[in-house]
């Protein structure tokens, strides 16, 4: 038995004996991928978020917008880039917000990367004081600034088109209207001057950033949106000086008027009242539009929280400045924006389906073509206002 179990390991020894001598030496090359060269892009981006990361922080400094916004700006940003901090200034309004930074501006205090907020501060306020760097040098990631990514291409807000460019904007219906009154006898902006609406219509202050001061700048600019034919001068003069219009910043006291019946009409209530009347059922009839003085149904957009611009100043932080603007506009943070905020997008490929229709620019009532845009008109709004006011 002892032989036997030799004579098999010697023939297993001899068998592997052999097998090594007929083995090739040369080991087989394992084979490799040819890699993939970057596109420029791709590098940029990988150093400037490297580059990001090692800053760890950006200031963005936004007027209003409550817990939506500490959640959308700070919130969602820190969750896809978990290593860059967002030191987020919310003033209460955009005129604070731009009031101190050009304040802080000319003293030569540089403290703040970006500005969130809509059109009328930027351009109204911002821009005409120099107080403004274009936006497009930031770009890099191509989705985020594909035109055939948005409903209608990149739209701006600036005549420029260099320092604003719209990622959100919600549309504010014309009125609000008490129980008591017939949709039908509203149709044109000339029937707000019926004697039976005296002293029964309340509005945004259009002196201040708001609801009332983007609809006064449609007014202003209207039918032209370079403010080339005042057409609606007339209109608003008349409106302010005739009517016995109360102006009020409360926008949930104003609505609240017209729920209850105290007044008749508001003037483009505020969204987020709205949609906060809309959770309890008791959202009063909206008129989502008027006619101007020659038939045609010219809307604007307002309120708008979907738009970045870069103040005029070496950043503190500009490799995460880069980083955020990238992501606001990208799919993904304009989808943050929308159910967050409940801040429509302009970007085709995000859902806004539940968000209401009346707040949605680029629906069919609302086509992106005919909203008016704010320019440079603020300033004058403000004076016209205040000297047709009694």
């Amino acid at each position: 038995m002892k032989r036997l179990v030799s004579v098999l390991l010697a023939g297993v020894i001899s068998i592997l004996a052999l097998g090594a001598c007929g083995a090739d030496p040369t080991p087989t090359p394992v084979p490799t991928a040819t890699p993939i060269p970057m596109e420029p892009w791709e590098v940029e981006w990988n150093d400037v978020l490297a580059a990001a990361q090692a800053e760890g922080t950006v200031s963005v400094w936004v007027g209003g917008g409550g817990q939506a916004a500490v959640d959308h700006l700070k919130g969602a940003f820190e969750a896809a880039y978990p290593g860059i901090t967002v030191d987020l200034f919310q003033a209460a309004r955009s005129s604070e917000r731009d009031s101190r930074y050009l304040e802080e501006w000319r003293a030569g205090i540089r403290n703040v990367d970006l500005f969130n907020g809509g059109s009328s501060g930027g351009d109204g306020r911002l821009k005409p004081a120099g107080a403004l760097q274009p936006v497009r040098p930031f770009w890099i990631l191509p989705d985020s600034f594909d035109e055939a990514k948005w409903a209608n291409g990149l739209q701006f807000v600036d005549i420029e088109t260099q320092y604003m460019l719209m990622g959100g904007a919600g549309a504010t219906p014309a009125l609000a209207i008490a129980d008591s009154v017939d949709p039908a006898s509203l149709t044109s902006w000339e029937d707000l001057l019926k004697p039976e609406f005296n002293g029964q219509i309340v509005m945004n202050d259009p002196r201040t950033s708001g609801n009332g001061a983007a609809r006064a700048g449609f007014w202003f600019c209207a039918p032209d949106p370079r403010c080339f034919q005042p057409a609606m001068r007339d209109f608003m003069e008349r409106l302010f000086s005739e009517t016995g219009i109360v102006l009020s910043d409360d926008d949930r006291a104003n609505l609240d008027s017209i729920i209850n019946g105290e007044k008749l009409i508001l003037i483009s209530p505020a969204n987020d009242e709205l949609q906060l009347t809309d959770e309890i059922g008791a959202t009063p009839t909206l008129v989502r539009s008027l006619t101007l003085p020659d038939g045609s149904q010219l809307d604007q957009i307002s309120d708008s929280a979907g738009i970045l611009f870069v103040p005029n100043h070496d950043l503190p932080h500009p490799n995460a400045a880069t980083v955020y603007i990238n992501w606001f506009y990208s799919q993904a943070g304009q989808q943050a924006m929308i159910d967050v905020r409940n801040q429509p997008s302009m970007r085709a490929d995000v859902d806004n389906s539940a968000l209401p229709e009346y707040i949605i620019p680029f629906a069919p009532a609302y086509p992106v073509n005919q909203t008016i845009r704010m320019l440079n008109v603020e300033d004058g709004v403000r004076a016209s206002v205040d000297a047709w006011l009694p």
